[in-house]
């Protein structure tokens, strides 16, 4: 429950050790917290002191959050060493903390004569807890998995590692000091952890602000691919996030998934298709639409990611680099979608889009076309070959 502080009380910070308020002696503080992950947080605190204890309120807030929590503490009567037990369980449904984030919790106690005495701070970690997780570590990574035999988390390491250096590659920007990445083997259990953020189809995201990643690892002879695209892609999310600090919603979505796309190892073959097909409908959306939010519908959010994967990419290969950052940059300043675009670029949203349809996905076809017959040809100069073998063999028996 939530509870108002009431007036008239004096509260009085500080470290608890050793320390006597006037006509108040603490000896200890104990304080433990136990958690069922995305159910219920429970708090309880054992409170040693030689004074009549009236009642305790409890504090807590996530790092990166504005938001603070406020509970009335359960108290039980003292035992014989006039120990208190304060007791507090929070429904996550009530506040849902953000998941694989540090917690940080206090409390005030209140004695007679309006005397209210703040505590230390103390800090959890709350992450997934319904699984037994396994760790393996490669300096910045560490992965996390809890099914299936360390070689899938080895794999994971290595991808990190190609992925972090394909990053450096499209931006010149540094890793966090450490990333934690946790493999579910199953899509439900993330679609939990990410709440109402999650769509359906989404089997990968990133946790900015923890420099956390989360994706899932399926079974089969896809496994390698999956990694090689979807750990590279929410790396390059931490990275860019590290960069804009609590400044990145400002960079547009499209901008956000383009970078993200251009660092997967192996890029989603699928984008070329929905383009293409888009294109010959008529139907490829405006990129003015794609500034603040994707479609959550799984068909239309894939070709919202083809076009911003395929739309960074021509604002890379035909105006370079630097610029890109300076498009960040103004961003970050908080300008506006299309108007940044036109101040980096001097043209218009409209135009730069009307351009990369006439360059950039003719591009993309021709070489999507190119690398469907591929097959075919190299098949055609085998078949050839044979033939032409036997000739050059027949000439040169009749030479000699």
């Amino acid at each position: 429950m939530r509870y108002a502080l009431p007036p008239l009380f004096v509260v009085i910070g500080f470290t608890l050790g050793g320390f006597q308020a006037p006509g108040v002696q603490i000896e200890a503080i104990e304080a433990q917290v136990s958690y069922r992950f995305d159910e219920q947080v429970s708090f309880s605190v054992n409170v040693t002191t030689q004074n009549e204890l009236h009642m305790g309120i409890l504090f807590f807030q996530a790092e990166g959050e504005t938001h603070t929590e406020v509970g009335l503490m359960q108290k039980l009567p003292a035992q014989g060493d006039r120990s208190y037990q304060l007791n507090y369980t929070h429904p996550i449904e009530a506040y849902r903390l953000p998941p694989f984030s540090w917690v940080e919790y206090w409390l005030e106690l209140y004695f007679p004569d309006n005397i209210v005495i703040k505590s230390d701070v103390y800090r959890f970690y709350y992450r997934d807890n319904r699984f037994t997780w396994r760790s393996l570590e490669e300096k910045p990574f560490r992965v996390f998995w809890y099914e299936g035999d360390v070689q899938v988390a080895q794999s994971a390491l290595d991808v990190a590692q190609n992925g972090s250096a394909r990053i450096k590659e499209i931006l010149p920007l540094p890793l966090p000091e450490t990333v934690d990445i946790y493999l579910y083997a199953q899509l439900d259990p993330l679609l939990d952890v990410l709440g109402e953020s999650g769509a359906d189809w989404m089997a990968g995201h990133a946790l900015p602000y923890n420099n956390v990643v989360l994706i899932t690892v399926p079974e089969g002879p896809e496994r390698q691919l999956w990694l090689s695209q979807r750990i590279p892609h929410e790396l390059m999310h931490l990275v860019v996030a590290q960069y804009a600090g609590k400044r990145y919603e400002k960079l547009p979505v499209w901008l956000r998934e383009g970078l993200a796309s251009q660092a997967e190892l192996y890029p989603n073959p699928d984008y070329q298709i929905v383009l293409h097909y888009a294109e010959d409908q008529d139907s490829i959306l405006p990129m003015a639409t794609l500034c603040t939010t994707f479609p959550r519908e799984a068909s239309t959010a894939l070709l919202a990611y083809a076009q911003a994967n395929s739309f960074t990419n021509f604002l890379v290969q035909n105006y370079g680099q630097r610029k890109l950052i300076d498009l960040m940059d103004m961003y970050l300043d908080g300008v506006a979608c299309e108007r940044a675009l036109e101040n980096v670029y001097g043209s218009s949203l409209t135009s730069l889009e009307r351009r990369w349809r006439l360059m950039g996905l003719e591009d993309n076809f021709l070489l999507q076309r190119f690398f469907n017959v591929l097959p075919w040809f190299v098949l055609l100069l085998v078949v050839l070959s044979v033939p032409v073998g036997l000739t050059l063999h027949r000439l040169s028996a009749l030479k000699t």
